[in-house]
């Protein structure tokens, strides 16, 4: 008999978020490797960090860089799942404190929901 309280099943609901979205991030980011090795792109530059590779400086420039199956924007949208994965572990706790309706965590949790949100899109916005 394996009867789970509602508060265990969500644990295990949310680690297994966890645990996909760090697995993806891995894979994505191995794969962005892999096809930045095929492209040749084998040895760094020697030159210091300048910033942003061009086209992967916002989320819709990483995304069509991946799409084209480029390995530094396959990389870049590793790093986006591995940054997004405890934002969607904060909302998805967010919709079950709402299905349990209790009311101190739905409070704590849009809180704490609304500034990771904020930071995001002022980081966006510059």
């Amino acid at each position: 008999m394996n009867a789970r309280t509602p508060h265990e099943r969500m644990q295990v609901w949310l680690s297994r978020l966890l645990i996909a979205g760090v697995w993806i991030a891995a894979v994505l980011c191995a794969a962005g490797i892999v096809l930045s090795l095929l492209a040749g792109n084998a040895t760094p530059p020697r030159t210091p960090f300048a910033g942003v590779a061009p086209g992967l400086d916002s989320p819709m420039g990483v995304l069509r860089s991946a799409m084209r199956f480029e390995g530094p924007g396959v990389m870049a949208m590793g790093v986006l799942a591995l940054v997004a994965t405890p934002v969607l572990r904060v909302a998805f706790s967010l919709v079950l404190f709402v299905r349990e309706r209790d009311r101190l965590y739905i409070g704590v949790t849009a809180v704490v929901l609304a500034l990771l949100a904020i930071g995001l899109f002022t980081g966006l916005a510059e």
